[in-house]
């Protein structure tokens, strides 16, 4: 149930101005529909009815506090003293009243759109999706669903350009949605190219540019406090995994292994394991086969720090990680067979038959650690990883990094080295920024870090720039030691001196390619899609209005 009880004892303290402010025309405020019994209903029906209305307060922004104690305020405050909006000579906050700002977008209804996701797709759930539960912490917003579901016509549910089809059907028959619900109409007569000119414009993507209130600050102003590293590594929870379904003949055991962990079945069977075979085939003097537990006893293991990431991984996207990965080396597998003239490719199949293949020259090169790994930070695989092995393949996808392989394949099958390491031009380089909602309070004085990530796959980040002034100005921070099959976390310090409403906009600047042809294309290029955030700096922090527990964030 929504525990919003906070705001609905203030019920007095204003009313909602429905539509456009007409003098003296004010509805009273809504009372939020009852909410399903958890007890009584899939996953799916807490996901999709009972959501509570969005919660609106006459003269001020709402405060929202979170379970872990996050204070967030997602509308900015404005300065009272303007004379822009103050006809009548009153005091009108125009973000509350003219826009209704804290009714606008996704975060009014659903305060995690991860959890959200992820709920939906449960047993008895309509909506079978990726995880985007964002394990390091970026924030999930509607620009990560249009990345996959409307920039690049993904083949689920939506052809390309359809998302909005979608959208509106899934809300179409929930009690208080309407077309301002999550999105504006900007002025015809407009010519701001940023907002457009007579548009229906999604709201949390022009948001910014809409508000007022917001507190610029240009790069000559800003800090010089920006450092980055190549070696930060997490916890082997902190792992993704997004499961590649294929049709009845490949790809069975990802939708298999997806129902497990979603029913909590993180840890493998050590029977599997320890009966594990992986056989080398094709091209070979003679094939091999051995268990998993003689390859420990007698190949030579290497443990590296590599980064796994998602090449469709949008602005922000929670399809990264980095941890100390232990395996044998592919070499080691084709000394130990003898490879035959005239091979040219290796392929790692999985126990259901899916496969990914490679250049053998690629697999071989002792410079980029290709291996079958059957440990991640000292400990056995989770399913999530892929156990009981994965192979592990340094500047390519974790789409490529094929999981629970039985068997090395020697071929000399023609292997395209653009269709292996491809350009994914729509999502590098690639930001994002950790532990961070939108709208988070902070107070003034206080120091804040911003600590975030910039990846380009295949590429090295030859530099991430910020902007403070929502895009006008951008301050640029060089990174010359960017090892490109490493992940990059950088930090950036800034501590607030005045109360006001701020956005952090963060870009990576694309540097030297890796192909084996010598391909070197989108050197220099910007992120597409910069990370766009906003945080709330107050002098004394204050009350939350509405305060979520862990059923708001799960099912709303």
């Amino acid at each position: 149930m929504s525990k919003r009880t906070n705001l609905l004892k203030m019920a007095t303290a204003g009313a909602l101005v429905s539509g456009l402010l007409v003098l003296g025309a004010c509805a009273p405020q809504a009372t939020p529909p009852a909410a399903t019994d958890a007890a009584d209903a899939s996953p799916q029906e807490l996901a999709m009815t009972g959501i509570p209305a969005p919660v609106e307060i006459a003269d001020r922004p709402v405060v929202y506090q979170y379970p872990d104690g996050t204070l967030v305020q997602r509308t900015p405050s404005e300065d009272q003293e303007s004379p822009d909006y103050n006809m009548p000579a009153q005091y009108v906050p125009s973000n509350v009243v003219n826009l209704h700002a804290d009714a606008k977008g996704c975060n009014s209804c659903h305060p995690d759109l991860g959890e959200l996701v992820y709920n939906m797709s449960l047993e008895g759930g309509r909506y079978d999706h990726y995880d985007m539960r964002a394990k390091l912490g970026t924030n999930v917003d509607v620009n990560q669903c249009m990345s996959c579901h409307a920039l690049r016509g993904r083949p689920s549910q939506t052809v390309e350009g359809e998302f909005g089809n979608l959208i509106h059907g899934i809300h179409q028959n929930i009690d208080g949605a309407n077309c301002w619900s999550c999105h504006a109409a900007t002025d015809a007569t407009s010519t701001d190219d940023v907002v457009g000119s007579g548009n229906m414009v999604v709201w949390d993507l022009f948001k910014y540019d809409l508000l007022r209130g917001i507190k610029d600050i240009a790069d000559e102003d800003m800090p010089d406090s920006f450092n980055y590293r190549t070696d930060e590594t997490w916890e082997a929870d902190k792992d993704w995994t997004v499961q590649w379904f294929g049709g009845p003949e490949e790809g069975w055991r990802d939708e298999e292994r997806s129902d497990q962990i979603k029913a909590g079945d993180e840890i493998g069977d050590p029977e599997i394991f320890d009966n594990w075979t992986i056989t080398i085939t094709g091209m070979v003097d003679k094939e091999i086969t051995w268990t998993l537990p003689e390859l420990i006893a007698t190949a030579p293991s290497e443990t590296h720090v590599q980064k796994k990431l998602c090449a469709h991984n949008p602005t922000n996207g929670p399809w990264i990680y980095q941890g100390e990965w232990t395996g044998i080396p592919i070499e080691w597998f084709l000394e130990q067979a003898g490879v035959q003239e005239g091979a040219t490719s290796v392929s790692l199949i999985a126990n259901d038959g899916a496969s990914s293949h490679y250049p053998i020259e690629e697999a071989t090169d002792p410079e980029r650690n290709d291996m079958i790994c059957y440990e991640l930070n000292g400990e056995r695989l989770r399913q999530t990883t892929g156990y009981p092995v994965v192979y592990k393949a340094e500047t390519r996808g974790a789409n490529d990094e094929r999981r629970e392989i039985v068997e090395i394949q020697v071929g000399d099958r023609e292997v395209d080295p653009h269709e292996l390491h491809g350009n994914h031009e729509f999502t590098k380089p690639d930001v994002g920024i950790f532990d961070l909602r939108d709208g988070q309070i902070f107070q003034t004085g206080q120091p804040i870090q911003f600590h975030g990530y910039a990846e380009c796959y295949n590429q090295e980040v030859a530099a991430v720039e910020i902007s403070m002034d929502r895009g006008k100005t951008w301050k640029r921070f060089d990174t010359p030691d960017h090892d490109m099959e490493r992940l990059m976390t950088w930090t950036y310090d800034w501590t607030p001196e005045e109360a006001g409403s701020y956005c952090i906009y963060v870009r990576g600047v694309s540097g030297n390619a890796w192909h084996p042809n010598g391909d070197i294309e989108y050197i220099g290029e910007t992120t597409q899609d910069p990370l766009k955030i906003m945080v709330t700096v107050v002098d004394q922090l204050p009350e939350p209005d509405v305060v979520l527990e862990e059923g708001d964030i799960a099912y709303n």
